[in-house]
């Protein structure tokens, strides 16, 4: 009878053990929650200059004064007081186009910078456009804005005024949503005279 109450009585604590060890094992769903509500992590760095390559080349440069790096919900790294990018060529690592603004925000999961305010991107021949907010996609190495630009051709001579422009980072082809005003010169087609 003593080897059988023992047996119950083992058996009973260890239940009840198992229990206050399963009970204590439950999370407070409140406790679960703010686990990904941790701090913000925040960098910050100045005289920046980052490269962008792919396979080896060297496809942009970036320089800024100054950048903060955030990686709360989505990571983005701000540029606050400017930034000037070089876009260099496939073939041949020279320079051919460049970007500027006084503010960028780069969406470090989309591959996308966000450029606002004096935006201003132009190529080695001269060709430039304005305009105060243009999107920069790495992936497509596309720049385009919805918004009002000012386009202004060197040779031939064009200057175009109009909203929603979309072209390549190598400037190599572009197209306009919408054209206002354009001016255009065109060479001069009277037959030489004799």
């Amino acid at each position: 009878m003593t080897k059988g109450f023992h047996h119950i009585f083992l058996s009973a604590a260890l239940c009840i053990g198992s229990f206050f060890f399963l009970a204590s094992c439950e999370n407070d769903i409140k406790e679960v929650q703010n686990l990904g509500k941790g701090k913000e992590n925040i960098e910050e760095g100045r005289d920046i200059e980052s490269f962008l390559s792919i396979g080896g080349m060297v496809k942009a440069r970036l320089k800024a004064p100054y950048m903060i790096r955030r990686d709360k919900d989505s990571a983005a790294t701000i540029f606050p007081n400017s930034l000037f990018v070089t876009f260099y060529n496939e073939l041949v690592p020279i320079p051919e186009s460049f970007l500027k603004a006084k503010y960028g925000k780069y969406f470090v999961d989309d591959s996308k910078v966000f450029l606002r305010d004096s935006v201003v991107f132009y190529n080695i021949k001269g060709d430039t456009m304005r305009t105060s907010e243009l999107w920069w996609d790495q992936k497509t190495e596309e720049l385009y804005t919805d918004k009002p630009i000012w386009f202004f051709q060197k040779v031939p001579f064009s200057l175009i005024k109009g909203r929603g422009f979309r072209t390549k980072q190598d400037f190599s082809s572009y197209h306009f949503d919408q054209v206002y005003d354009s001016q255009t010169s065109v060479a001069d087609s009277t037959l030489p005279s004799q």
